[in-house]
């Protein structure tokens, strides 16, 4: 790990601290508050800060991820934690010692807050999409060869179609930026632009290519980042 990733990951932690020492100090000389419990109450509202920007992050994300049939998570009830910490933050320092100056290190307090909140939602994802590729691997690996059949009809030569193929490279670019960990028909017909019934022909064809797998009902990978015609198709 460098240098600015090392900063940008202890930075947000180290704004706390000032925040932090003016609520222990306004406890303990404006309202007398005995050293033992201010110490876990300035503790506690910095925390709670950390707490409440993760929490509304991750109704965020699920609400972006979820499917339609799924409950909508409550992002804007979220939002009432942060307004209430940086409210009781603000009372506890500028208006007990009456320096409005004390209010601007608790929206600096907030923003470092938001930073490792993203930072937390961020690790979550890659997490999420290494286990995804990992899995599908491990499923591909443990698949048993295809035997020969003698059928009296054999299965016809896979034809390739270059406009499925240009669809199934939107598909592959989309992915890898999107940083999802699996995605749906919806998926394919807004990163194309096409209807329905071409989104489930890209699928069809993806898998035939070896482009697309599917891990689920309605999810499917690009592994590898494997484009169109990387291997032969049998």
């Amino acid at each position: 790990m460098n240098f600015s990733s090392t900063a940008a990951r202890a930075g947000p932690w180290l704004v706390a601290l000032a925040p932090a020492w003016f609520v222990y100090d306004s406890l303990t000389t404006t309202l007398n508050v005995p050293m033992p419990v201010a110490i876990p109450i300035a503790a506690g509202v910095e925390l709670t800060g950390v707490a409440a920007f993760d929490t509304w992050l991750a109704l965020l994300a699920w609400n972006r991820k979820k499917r339609k049939i799924d409950p909508d998570a409550p992002v804007k009830l979220a939002l009432l934690p942060v307004g209430v910490y940086l409210v009781a933050g603000i009372i506890l320092t500028a208006v007990l010692k009456q320096d409005p100056v004390l209010a601007l290190f608790f929206v600096l307090a907030a923003a470092g807050y938001a930073t490792i909140a993203i930072q937390a939602d961020q690790s979550r994802r890659e997490t999420e999409v290494k286990q995804t590729k990992s899995e599908a691997r491990k499923r591909r690996a443990e698949r048993p060869p295809e035997r020969p059949t003698n059928n009296e009809h054999p299965p016809q030569p896979f034809e390739r179609s270059p406009e499925l193929d240009e669809l199934i490279q939107i598909v592959t670019d989309e992915f890898e930026r999107s940083e999802m960990s699996n995605f749906g028909q919806a998926n394919v017909q807004e990163w194309t632009g096409r209807k329905r019934t071409t989104a489930y022909q890209v699928l069809n064809y993806g898998q035939e290519a070896g482009a697309i797998e599917q891990v689920g009902r309605n999810k499917y990978i690009c592994p590898n980042g494997k484009e169109p015609g990387d291997e032969p198709v049998r």
